[in-house]
């Protein structure tokens, strides 16, 4: 298997019970009764983000827990990555590289505070030693108490690992997830006959079964036999890991696989964009009950502090895969305006749950922002949104200093925020529903804006006979009734109208939705082609970029294609990697995850109601290399007295030494020097480990060292990895002779 890093920079999270919310049986005696175990976990809801790509060419069964695990990064397959091996047989040193990669996804993924698997571990066994990358694994589990050996200082590495002892090395995993045995999954049943012998097992083999992640019958037998004897194959390691995952994900846990990662700290409810259209225009919130307001629930707040609740022009705010970023429109870079001021489309009416609420919200004095006193003890509000005019905006939730009346959202160059923060769904208020026509007359006018999700579009309509040329703004909802009439000039179909619909295009309307009479609805001049907008990258980061979108329509949606190089790129390489509104005609998405000291080359197009405008021609930027005191080292150890290794904190490539400058010194005697010859990271290593050979002679057991790298002797790993600085560390040898 090839190797992936061990410790893939998690945040370190505290202890707490890990399946409470599961209600596992209690630690009771076996009942003799044989019970039929529970069916298998459904790993449905865990991997329902994984793409259904089969990376393997050797897996047509249980294809669907393979290539979960496979997304989960728990493995890559078999050498070249193109095969699996399903029906290979899982050796014990295989297996410590899989539980290992299962504990630190279900870190990663966590919804709860959680241990970590230490990054690295003592050589716990003396028979494992050189066996990459599984020596680290197992070294790491024995120090979490995840693996034991097999007594006299012994692992097997090599021996095949039985089912019965998968079943303990699971729960093993689950007791140090859950920071106790207390947690361990226990069952009062008894569901296999055949593994009465094994004692150190038994309890194990029915507590999985008992959450549904083993299963009896392995290789045809009967369904009361577990095969406790038997060896575990790959396919099965892969049910065993998945359904695990599934189990925990189930509980409330941990996160599906694949959930896009987001900035949030607060959450904000629903998190979906919607239109209504306005009922009343006078000013004055709607009452509850009347279809233009929305409630919000904001969850994650802290009693005591105090928080601010602002309706934010959802124009000005970015969503790149779950990652939010603002735009400035103020004098301070590091601030976002928040408030869209006196003529906001919506204002919240009512908020709920805190001790305070400055100024006071009510339906017929809506307010564009309030300051939140003191949630309860559950940390959760609500709050209602009411129309009041034509527009879109977001509810926004951050952290505010008590007593201030704080207009602005700290953020990051890249428009981050630097403070806890929610965003909840856009909320967009389109003109008032129009009325049904009188019989024989019909509306026409021009379409001013689409809902195709929501089946509405907004018309401004010349009123007949108004010496003036006055017109009246109304929304129409279309494809309610199965008898509505549509033309468009590609056919007369719902299909064919809504492909057409577009801001701009000449419609004739008869409506008479909600009375007896069916409604009709004819595109007589559709829009061209949008025209293709301007883009500008002004200053990329190391790992960010801000895409600058200008001449695009009012109203129509920016969208932002990305492909990773320069040459020999077209728009069908690029993925599109993020989106924004942009009522104003103009507009600036950023774009994170990238990669330093790399070139990039974005597209952009427009989409009007849907219609796609032609991309522009590519734009190529650079990122900035990354600082190189980012990567540092953390420990030292000597596999031989004529050599060290270095772990540091992240990955890096060997450059070969420069001569004199990585070097290990006596702290007690400068005379003593031992300078590098050769560096190197051996096939299947840790990218974050890197060896030095020295000359000099041997090392001294007891005596003090300090280990200088030489400037640029290692580099951020990649092709366009930044050059690291000199760094020094201290050590001391203590192994014996």
């Amino acid at each position: 298997m090839t190797e992936r890093s061990s410790n893939r920079g998690r945040k370190r999270l505290g202890a707490a019970a890990l399946i409470t919310a599961m209600g596992a049986a209690s630690v009771a005696g076996i009942n003799p009764a044989l019970a039929a175990p529970p069916p298998a976990q459904s790993t449905e809801e865990f991997c329902a983000n994984v793409p259904e790509a089969n990376p393997f060419s050797d897996v047509s069964d249980n294809v669907d827990n393979i290539v979960c695990m496979a997304f989960t990064e728990i493995t890559t397959g078999l050498a070249g990555g193109t095969t699996y091996g399903p029906g290979n047989t899982v050796t014990r040193a295989q297996m410590a590289s899989f539980i290992a990669r299962m504990i630190d996804t279900a870190g990663e993924l966590s919804l709860v505070d959680v241990p970590e698997l230490p990054a690295t571990g003592a050589d716990a066994f003396t028979d494992d030693n050189g066996l990459a990358p599984h020596e680290a694994n197992i070294n790491r589990l024995a120090a979490a108490k995840v693996v034991a050996g097999i007594g006299g200082g012994l692992y097997a590495p090599d021996q095949p690992v039985t089912r019965a002892q998968m079943a303990t090395f699971i729960n093993n995993a689950q007791a140090f997830l859950g920071s106790g045995e207390a947690n361990r999954f226990t069952s009062s049943e008894d569901y296999f006959t055949d593994d009465e012998a094994q004692t150190a097992h038994e309890a194990n083999i029915n507590g999985l079964a008992g959450a549904g992640i083993v299963q009896g019958g392995p290789g045809g037998i009967a369904q009361t036999l577990y095969g406790p004897v038997l060896p575990v194959n790959r396919s099965q390691m892969a049910s065993f890991v998945i359904r695990y995952l599934g189990v925990l994900e189930d509980a409330g846990t941990i996160k599906p696989a694949g959930t896009p990662p987001t900035n949030q700290t607060i959450t904000v409810t629903p998190a979906e964009a919607t239109s209504v259209p306005v009922v009343n225009t006078d000013g004055n919130g709607a009452p509850d009950g009347q279809a233009d307001n929305r409630l919000y629930t904001v969850a994650g707040l802290t009693k005591g502090k105090v928080y601010m609740v602002a309706l934010v022009d959802s124009a000005s705010i970015t969503n790149t895969n779950g990652v939010y970023s603002f735009t400035s429109d103020v004098d301070d870079a590091d601030a976002a305006y928040i408030g869209q001021g006196p003529n906001y489309s919506a204002g919240i009416v009512q908020v709920s749950g805190g001790a305070n609420v400055e100024p006071s919200p009510a339906p017929n004095n809506p307010q564009a922002l309030v300051l939140v006193t003191d949630p309860g003890d559950d940390g959760t509000i609500t709050v209602l949104v009411d129309a009041v005019t034509f527009g879109s905006v977001s509810p926004v939730v951050f952290e505010a200093p008590a007593g201030a009346q704080q207009l602005v959202l700290d953020i990051d160059a890249d428009g981050k925020p630097t403070e806890a923060f929610g965003v909840g769904g856009a909320f967009s208020t389109l003109p008032p529903e129009a009325l049904s026509n009188e019989e024989g007359e019909s509306y026409e006018g021009e379409v001013i804006g689409v809902d195709k999700q929501n089946n509405m579009f907004a018309i401004r309509v010349l009123l007949p006979d108004d010496p003036d040329g006055a017109t009246v703004d109304a929304t129409m909802i279309y494809g309610d009734d199965p008898d509505d009439e549509f033309l468009a000039p590609a056919g007369p179909s719902l299909t064919t109208f809504e492909a057409h619909l577009s801001t701009g295009d000449t419609i004739e309307v008869h409506y008479q939705r909600g009375s007896d009479e069916r409604s009709s609805f004819a595109i007589e001049e559709a829009t061209d082609k949008p025209s293709t907008p301007t883009i500008a990258v002004p200053a990329p980061s190391s790992t960010s970029a801000r895409i600058d979108i200008s001449d695009i329509n009012v109203g129509s949606t920016a969208r932002v294609y990305l492909v990773k190089g320069k040459t020999d790129v077209e728009f069908a390489d690029a993925t599109e990697v993020a989106s924004a509104y942009a009522p104003q005609g103009a507009t600036s998405i950023v774009v994170g995850n990238l990669e330093p000291s790399t070139d990039y080359t974005v597209f952009a197009r427009q989409d009007v109601d849907g219609q796609p405008s032609d991309p522009t021609v590519g734009t190529v930027f650079k990122t900035t290399a990354t600082p190189s005191q980012a990567i540092t080292i953390q420990s030292v150890s000597i596999p031989t007295l004529t050599s060290v290794v270095v772990t540091l904190s992240g990955d890096v490539d060997c450059v070969n030494p420069t001569p004199d400058a990585t070097r290990v010194v006596n702290s007690n005697s400068a005379s003593e020097v031992h300078a590098a010859v050769s560096c190197n990271q051996p096939a299947n290593s840790f990218k974050n480990r890197v060896t030095f050979t020295l000359d000099g002679g041997e090392l001294k057991v007891g005596v003090p060292y300090t280990l200088t790298v030489g400037a640029g002797d290692l580099k951020v790993a990649g092709a366009n990895g930044a050059n690291l600085a000199s760094q020094t560390y201290s050590f001391q040898l203590q192994i014996s002779s």
